[in-house]
C-alpha cells in the first residue's frame, strides 16, 4: 500500500536491496525477500527496507519517491459444496471397510 502520493516514511529502516523495475516487480520482490517490510519506489527503481510502516507512520514530501508498505492480509476462505449423494448407488464417502478388511 502506498503511504501517500509522494510521501516517504521518516524512518525507513535499513536498506536490504535495490531493484530496477516497475512498481509491480518491486511489490513481488519485496513480498518474497526475507525481511522486506516496506520499500521506497522512485520511478524505475525501488529500495527494499526492513522497517515496519503503517498508514499513520510519520512521513515527508518527496517529489520523486513514495514509500509502500505491506497492508493487513485478509484470509479468504472458500468452500466447495458437494453434490447430494445418489441414494441408488453406494456412497463411497461414508462406506467403511469392516474391521477385518482394514487389516
Amino acid at each position: 500500500l502506498p503511504l501517500g502520493t509522494h510521501r516517504v516514511a521518516d524512518s525507513e529502516g535499513d536498506e536490504l536491496l535495490a531493484v530496477t523495475g516497475d512498481l509491480d516487480l518491486c511489490k513481488r520482490v519485496c513480498s518474497n525477500y526475507r525481511g522486506c517490510k516496506s520499500f521506497a519506489f522512485c520511478g524505475g527503481q525501488c529500495f527494499l527496507k526492513d522497517a515496519e510502516i503503517s498508514g499513520n507512520s510519520s512521513s515527508h514530501f518527496n517529489p520523486v519517491c513514495a514509500t509502500y508498505y505491506r497492508g493487513t492480509t485478509v484470509e479468504v476462505v472458500t468452500s466447495t459444496r458437494l453434490p447430494a449423494p445418489n441414494h441408488g448407488a453406494e456412497d463411497i464417502s461414508t462406506s467403511r471397510p469392516s474391521p477385518t478388511e482394514a487389516l
